[in-house]
């Protein structure tokens, strides 16, 4: 069974605020029809969530939360890829557990033969949702802040699998290969941005393509920001502007260069990138 379908682990970082939904989407990968992938989540709930840790079909993974919401993802989606690379693993399926993708998912996505590869995933509550697909890796596109998002018209465009910049970790499919590259989620308090856009960056830095199936899998998103938990602890008072000056917007942008010349550098120590390169 293992030559023709090799391992896969399904998991990701969960909490009791998911309540809602579990029940739905356990009952969704019991229906998968893939015949070899286990599940591991990982509980960062402030109290153990018994519902989960009681469960025997899963590999119940405990981690205590952080104030910092991006601090607390990434070293819980890290701790699934090291539970991949320890067990052997050939195929990480990041499923976000308010995810409810095909049953035939695991099998589809890897038809396509990709090192990385993802359904269409969206953000945002009720009708403010928009794609999660990258065109490009910019921080500032047009002299404005914002990251190069794809439209709705963008993804209407496409015809099947489609190479993108980057698409959500929220359904993705990765190959253990781009782990053993060193590629991993990453949190830095220069920038609050989410883990999982290193997580890109570095994929991408590393010679990794993400391709995008654009059928539009199930997000049922009802968390809504908590005001205790503060998303970059330096900058929870702050008041971002909505316009910014030329002199501010140069500053970022300096500091997001030294960001991924740090970035750049700890790569090429990991002897995933080479001078030159």
């Amino acid at each position: 069974m293992e030559e023709n379908h090799p391992r896969v682990m399904v998991g990701a970082p969960t909490s009791d605020a998911h309540d809602y939904i579990i029940d739905r989407y356990l009952k969704n990968l019991a229906n998968f029809t893939y015949p070899n992938f286990d599940i591991a989540l990982v509980d960062t709930s402030e109290n153990e969530w018994n519902k989960i840790k009681e469960l025997k079909f899963i590999e119940y993974l405990r981690l205590e939360p952080s104030k910092n919401v991006f601090d607390t993802l990434a070293k819980a989606r890290n701790i699934l890829i090291d539970y991949v690379l320890n067990g052997n693993y050939e195929y990480f399926f990041m499923l976000d557990t308010d995810t409810i993708p095909p049953a035939d998912s695991i099998e589809r996505l890897m038809s396509y033969q990709k090192d990385i590869v993802g359904f269409l995933n969206y953000c945002g509550q009720g009708a403010a949702k928009k794609p999660i697909v990258l065109k490009s890796g910019n921080f500032v596109k047009h002299g404005k802040r914002g990251m190069d998002w794809a439209t709705q018209e963008d993804i209407d465009k496409m015809n099947g699998l489609t190479k993108v910049w980057a698409t959500s970790v929220g359904s993705l499919l990765v190959h253990r290969k781009v782990f053993e590259a060193g590629v991993r989620f990453r949190n830095t308090p220069l920038m609050a941005t989410g883990e999982d856009i290193w997580f890109m960056m570095e994929a991408n830095s590393a010679g990794f393509e993400f391709w995008l199936d654009p059928y539009p899998v199930v997000h049922d998103s009802r968390i809504k920001p908590n005001a205790a938990r503060e998303l970059c602890d330096h900058i929870s008072k702050v008041v971002v502007e909505k316009k910014v000056t030329k002199v501010e917007l140069s500053g970022r942008v300096k500091r997001l260069e030294l960001i991924i010349a740090n970035l750049v550098g700890n790569l090429k120590k990991q002897g995933v990138l080479k001078d030159g390169v």
